[in-house]
């Protein structure tokens, strides 16, 4: 990363142009890359890149850690073998300056499941097997949101707390069973982030060669909704298994006066704690790292603007670690 003063722009790579009605990480991230560097800026700043939940809100995730399928390029997939320019022919008319998030996924998941589909067929054996490495370097989230994506598609989109009690309570042999239902379903949502993360490594390759860092962040927040919260209910602030959060910070400006249904970052003060470098293993994005303070609160708490916070929150600062570059 560079360290004297340095231009850029911010774009998040739903932004960027292209035929399918969302940006992606295949040519148009190239093409603006090479924009950027004719024009000698030195930083693209994206915003999380995590698979959105509720509004489809990049800091709204259900995870910490996974790619958002949507931002996989058809073109990249294509061009692999594992899509045919016949099955890219019949695409819907989508809008071309913003993305309808519905008909994008309406239209890119099951493309996305045959370019599966078609790995699980033909791809060569230098190819299973750095899925498979893959598989095994990510495992310590990998296995639970395989395991929660396909969990959701199976119970209609629904949150998690609203599932069967026993997964809900992650019951070992109420999980097995899943796994074994769904065996096919946590594949795809594997090897899906494994075209996700293939496609981001090349796109950072391209930026670095150009001399250009990029640059990001994590939300604030880790969402309740989200394989992070169901597999380690412990390390968040919930009221309880099944509810939503018990000490909740406002968002001033999107939800002026009112509460945001997330989780505080226990997780990350954890991740902090026991070691763990939180700059490298949230999707691997931006490996740099700026250590920040986010603050948590206990009590009925509720801010707008021209009030204050309620008398008796009691506030704990938490050193948290916020990724900002990929260089």
């Amino acid at each position: 990363m560079a360290t004297g003063r340095v231009a850029g722009i911010l774009l998040h790579p739903t932004s960027l142009p292209g035929p399918y009605g969302i940006g992606e990480l295949g040519d148009e991230a190239r093409a603006f890359l090479d924009f950027l560097h004719e024009t000698r800026q030195g930083l693209w700043q994206v915003l999380p890149l995590g698979p959105t939940g509720y509004g489809d809100s990049p800091y709204q995730c259900f995870s910490a850690f996974a790619g958002n399928p949507l931002l996989v390029s058809l073109d990249q997939l294509r061009k692999d073998g594992l899509l045919s320019a016949s099955d890219l022919a019949g695409r819907p008319a989508l809008p071309s300056r913003e993305v309808d998030f519905g008909a994008v996924k309406a239209f890119k998941q099951p493309l996305l499941a045959k370019a599966c589909a078609s790995f699980e067929n033909g791809a060569e054996p230098t190819k299973r097997a750095a899925f498979e490495a893959f598989c095994r370097e990510h495992a310590s989230w990998l296995d639970d949101f395989g395991l929660f994506m396909a969990l959701k598609e199976a119970n209609g989109g629904r949150a998690w707390h609203t599932w069967d009690r026993a997964v809900v309570n992650r019951e070992p042999d109420a999980l097995e069973r899943a796994r074994g239902e769904l065996a096919r379903e946590i594949r795809t949502v594997r090897l899906t982030q494994f075209f996700f993360f293939e496609q981001w490594a090349a796109v950072r390759d391209y930026a670095h060669e150009r001399a250009i860092s990029i640059m990001g962040d994590l939300p604030i927040f880790v969402a309740h909704d989200s394989a992070d919260v169901w597999a380690h209910p412990e390390l968040f602030t919930l009221a309880a298994i099944g509810s939503l959060v018990g000490a909740r910070l406002a968002y001033v400006i999107n939800h002026v006066g009112d509460y945001a249904s997330s989780p505080l970052d226990v997780f990350i003060q954890h991740e902090v704690a026991s070691g763990t470098d939180v700059s490298v293993t949230p999707t691997g994005h931006y490996p740099a790292q700026l250590t920040i303070a986010t603050w948590s609160c206990q009590g009925d708490i509720r801010f707008s603007i021209g009030q204050s916070w309620s008398p008796g929150a009691t506030f704990t600062s938490i050193p948290r670690t916020v990724l900002v570059a990929a260089r």
